[in-house]
C-alpha cells in the first residue's frame, strides 16, 4: 500500500505522520516514545508496518526531545507535561485515536487515559514503566553501577545511565542485536528529565476505573528493567486484564528480532471493531 510521510507542527510538538494515500476509515494511531528516545524508535519498523496496513500513524517527539520545543527546561518536565503533549496531538485529530506507549511513554499514556479517557478509543502499553518496577531497577543499579547513579543524582541528568553503546545494549537490546544498528540508534539517544524520573518512582499507581478505555498490556521476557513476574502481577491487578509476555524479546519490543510478532499482535487487537 502506498503511503505518505510528512512532518507536522502542533504548537511546540513535532509529529511524524505516516499514512496511506487512500483513507481506510480506521482509527488513527498515536505513538509515544520512552525515556531518552525520540520518534526514531518507531520509524524503523512500526510506522511503516501500520501505515502500510491502512492506519494513519502519528509519532510525536515529547517536549524537549527530538525536534520538539518546550515551555520549560527538560530537567523539570513532568509526566503530566508529557501527557499534555499527547493532548495537543489528539486535539488536532479528526477521530479518536488509539495510543501506543513504550516504557516511560507507557506511563505517559496511562496518565493521559486517566485525565482524558473520553478522547481515545483504546490504549496499548509496551514494556511500560510502573513505580514498583522502577524502584527495583534503581536499587539494583545503585549496587551494580554506583558511579553512574551518583553522577545522575549529582547532576539531575539520566544520561549517564545509558551514555555508551554498551550500556544502551544492556538496557534495551539483546547481545545479538546488530552492532551497526545499535550505533545508528545510539546517535538518536538523548538526555531525559530528572523530574519525569522522579514521577516514575513516586507517582501514585494509576488504576482502572469505569471510564477507562480498553487496554492491551504487552511485556518482554528479557526486559532489563522489569521482571515478567512483577510486570504481570502489577498490571493485571491495576487494570483487571491479562498481561501478555513475549518470549525472547527485550525492552525495546518494537525493534530487534521478533518485532513483527509484537506488531501483528497489536494489529489483531486494534482491528476488533475496525472496518478492514
Amino acid at each position: 500500500m502506498a503511503v505518505k510521510t510528512e512532518i507536522l507542527d502542533f504548537e511546540h510538538i513535532k509529529v511524524i505522520n505516516s499514512k496511506p494515500l487512500e483513507s481506510e476509515k480506521k482509527p488513527p494511531l498515536v505513538f509515544i516514545h520512552g525515556m531518552g528516545n525520540t520518534t526514531k524508535c518507531w520509524e524503523y519498523n512500526f510506522l511503516p508496518f501500520f501505515s502500510e496496513k491502512g492506519y494513519d500513524c502519528y509519532a510525536l517527539d515529547l517536549s524537549n526531545h527530538g525536534n520538539s520545543g518546550s515551555k520549560k527546561k527538560l530537567r523539570w518536565t513532568s509526566i503530566n507535561d508529557y501527557a499534555e503533549d499527547v493532548r495537543i496531538v489528539v486535539e488536532n485529530l479528526e477521530q479518536k485515536p488509539i495510543l501506543i506507549g513504550h516504557s516511560m511513554g507507557g506511563l505517559t499514556v496511562q496518565k493521559y487515559a486517566q485525565k482524558y479517557p473520553e478522547t481515545i478509543e483504546k490504549f496499548i502499553l509496551l514494556a511500560s514503566t510502573y513505580n514498583k518496577g522502577i524502584w527495583k531497577t534503581f536499587g539494583k543499579t545503585l549496587l551494580t553501577q554506583t558511579p553512574s547513579v551518583l553522577k545522575i543524582l549529582a547532576t539531575f541528568d539520566l544520561y549517564p545511565l545509558y551514555n555508551t553503546t554498551k550500556k544502551t545494549r544492556k538496557w534495551l537490546f539483546s547481545k545479538e542485536f546488530p552492532e551497526e544498528d545499535l550505533i545508528e540508534f545510539f546517535e538518536t539517544v538523548e538526555h531525559e528529565s530528572f523530574r519525569a524520573f522522579l514521577d516514575c518512582l513516586f507517582m501514585k499507581p494509576i488504576k482502572k476505573k469505569p471510564q477507562t478505555p480498553p487496554i492491551l498490556v504487552l511485556g518482554a521476557e528479557h526486559d532489563a528493567f522489569f521482571s515478567p513476574k512483577s510486570y504481570k502481577k502489577s498490571f493485571s491487578k491495576r487494570y483487571s486484564t491479562v498481561v501478555e509476555i513475549f518470549p525472547d524479546k527485550y525492552h525495546h519490543m518494537m525493534m530487534g528480532k521478533g518485532w513483527e510478532k509484537v506488531a501483528k499482535r497489536i494489529k489483531t487487537w486494534i482491528s476488533v471493531g475496525v472496518v478492514n
